[in-house]
Protein backbone atom coordinates (compact mmCIF):
# COMPACT_ATOMS: atom_id res chain seq x y z
CA UNK A 1 0.00 0.00 0.00
CA UNK A 2 1.34 3.73 -1.01
CA UNK A 3 0.83 6.63 1.14
CA UNK A 4 1.44 8.80 -1.70
CA UNK A 5 -1.96 8.96 -2.91
CA UNK A 6 -3.27 11.04 0.75
CA UNK A 7 -5.84 13.57 0.94
CA UNK A 8 -6.14 16.93 2.99
CA UNK A 9 -4.64 20.27 3.22
CA UNK A 10 -0.99 20.85 3.72
CA UNK A 11 -0.28 23.24 6.63
CA UNK A 12 0.47 26.02 4.14
CA UNK A 13 -2.58 26.06 2.33
CA UNK A 14 -4.66 25.73 5.79
CA UNK A 15 -2.71 29.19 7.16
CA UNK A 16 -3.13 31.00 3.50
CA UNK A 17 -6.78 30.40 4.01
CA UNK A 18 -6.90 31.76 7.28
CA UNK A 19 -4.68 35.04 6.01
CA UNK A 20 -7.39 35.44 3.92
CA UNK A 21 -10.37 35.09 6.01
CA UNK A 22 -8.25 37.23 8.65
CA UNK A 23 -7.87 40.03 5.98
CA UNK A 24 -11.52 39.90 4.46
CA UNK A 25 -12.63 40.42 8.13
CA UNK A 26 -10.60 43.23 8.57
CA UNK A 27 -11.89 45.24 5.20
CA UNK A 28 -15.17 44.08 6.57
CA UNK A 29 -15.19 44.82 10.13
CA UNK A 30 -15.15 48.81 10.02
CA UNK A 31 -17.82 49.23 7.40
CA UNK A 32 -20.46 46.49 9.36
CA UNK A 33 -19.56 48.41 12.63
CA UNK A 34 -20.61 51.69 11.13
CA UNK A 35 -23.67 50.13 9.45
CA UNK A 36 -25.14 48.64 12.87
CA UNK A 37 -24.40 52.31 14.63
CA UNK A 38 -26.42 53.67 11.40
CA UNK A 39 -29.58 51.27 12.07
CA UNK A 40 -29.09 51.88 15.76
CA UNK A 41 -29.61 55.90 15.07
CA UNK A 42 -32.47 55.02 12.64
CA UNK A 43 -34.24 53.26 15.29
CA UNK A 44 -33.97 55.93 17.91
CA UNK A 45 -35.30 58.56 15.79
CA UNK A 46 -38.26 56.22 14.41
CA UNK A 47 -38.93 55.32 18.03
CA UNK A 48 -39.45 59.09 18.69
CA UNK A 49 -41.43 60.08 15.83
CA UNK A 50 -43.96 57.12 16.95
CA UNK A 51 -44.02 58.53 20.58
CA UNK A 52 -44.83 61.79 19.27
CA UNK A 53 -47.25 60.46 17.12
CA UNK A 54 -48.81 58.03 19.75
CA UNK A 55 -49.16 61.16 22.16
CA UNK A 56 -50.84 63.34 19.58
CA UNK A 57 -53.25 60.10 19.03
CA UNK A 58 -53.81 60.00 23.08
CA UNK A 59 -54.68 63.44 22.87
CA UNK A 60 -57.37 63.22 19.93
CA UNK A 61 -59.05 60.08 21.29
CA UNK A 62 -59.14 61.00 25.01
CA UNK A 63 -60.29 64.93 23.95
CA UNK A 64 -57.69 66.12 26.43
CA UNK A 65 -54.38 68.03 26.65
CA UNK A 66 -50.98 65.49 27.00
CA UNK A 67 -47.75 66.70 27.69
CA UNK A 68 -45.01 64.80 25.77
CA UNK A 69 -41.66 65.82 27.27
CA UNK A 70 -38.10 64.56 26.44
CA UNK A 71 -35.72 64.61 28.75
CA UNK A 72 -32.48 65.01 26.86
CA UNK A 73 -30.27 64.19 30.25
CA UNK A 74 -32.04 60.88 30.71
CA UNK A 75 -32.47 60.13 27.33
CA UNK A 76 -36.13 59.63 27.79
CA UNK A 77 -39.77 60.82 25.80
CA UNK A 78 -42.20 60.66 28.64
CA UNK A 79 -46.52 61.16 27.62
CA UNK A 80 -49.35 60.07 29.81
CA UNK A 81 -48.43 57.20 31.95
CA UNK A 82 -45.60 55.46 28.86
CA UNK A 83 -42.12 56.50 29.33
CA UNK A 84 -39.41 55.43 25.86
CA UNK A 85 -36.24 55.05 27.05
CA UNK A 86 -33.15 55.08 24.60
CA UNK A 87 -29.43 54.40 24.51
CA UNK A 88 -27.24 56.16 26.44
CA UNK A 89 -24.94 56.77 23.87
CA UNK A 90 -27.16 57.84 21.57
CA UNK A 91 -26.74 61.73 21.43
CA UNK A 92 -30.61 63.58 21.31
CA UNK A 93 -31.01 67.25 20.56
CA UNK A 94 -33.74 69.15 21.03
CA UNK A 95 -34.86 72.54 20.83
CA UNK A 96 -37.86 74.76 19.36
CA UNK A 97 -35.29 76.45 16.83
CA UNK A 98 -33.33 73.99 14.57
CA UNK A 99 -30.31 76.01 14.27
CA UNK A 100 -29.91 76.03 18.08
CA UNK A 101 -30.54 72.53 19.62
CA UNK A 102 -28.73 71.69 22.51
CA UNK A 103 -28.33 67.95 24.39
CA UNK A 104 -29.15 68.79 27.89
CA UNK A 105 -32.32 70.19 29.94
CA UNK A 106 -35.68 68.95 28.82
CA UNK A 107 -38.33 70.31 26.08
CA UNK A 108 -42.29 69.61 26.23
CA UNK A 109 -44.79 70.53 23.99
CA UNK A 110 -48.49 69.95 24.81
CA UNK A 111 -50.75 68.02 22.03
CA UNK A 112 -54.65 69.25 22.55
CA UNK A 113 -57.57 67.22 21.84
CA UNK A 114 -57.85 69.08 18.09
CA UNK A 115 -54.26 67.42 17.33
CA UNK A 116 -52.21 70.82 17.12
CA UNK A 117 -50.00 71.35 19.49
CA UNK A 118 -48.73 74.68 21.49
CA UNK A 119 -45.39 74.91 20.10
CA UNK A 120 -42.66 73.55 17.26
CA UNK A 121 -40.14 71.18 18.09
CA UNK A 122 -36.70 69.75 16.48
CA UNK A 123 -35.12 66.60 17.77
CA UNK A 124 -31.88 65.35 16.22
CA UNK A 125 -30.46 61.83 17.07
CA UNK A 126 -26.42 61.99 16.55
CA UNK A 127 -25.66 65.17 15.24
CA UNK A 128 -27.23 63.82 11.43
CA UNK A 129 -29.41 66.34 9.95
CA UNK A 130 -31.39 63.28 7.93
CA UNK A 131 -32.56 62.40 11.59
CA UNK A 132 -33.99 65.46 12.71
CA UNK A 133 -37.58 65.35 13.70
CA UNK A 134 -39.93 68.13 13.35
CA UNK A 135 -42.85 68.75 14.94
CA UNK A 136 -45.21 71.65 13.93
CA UNK A 137 -48.15 73.40 15.55
CA UNK A 138 -50.18 71.32 13.67
CA UNK A 139 -49.08 68.60 15.70
CA UNK A 140 -47.82 66.54 12.88
CA UNK A 141 -44.22 64.99 13.20
CA UNK A 142 -42.00 63.89 10.48
CA UNK A 143 -38.48 63.68 9.52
Amino acid sequence: MSLNNQHGFTLLETLIVIAIISIMSAIALPSFSFWRDSTLDKSVAREILYGLRAARSLAISQNRNITATINLDNHQLSYDTTTLNFPDHVKIESDDIVTSLVDSGTRSVIFQPQGNSNSTLFIRVNEKPKLTIQLDLTGISHF
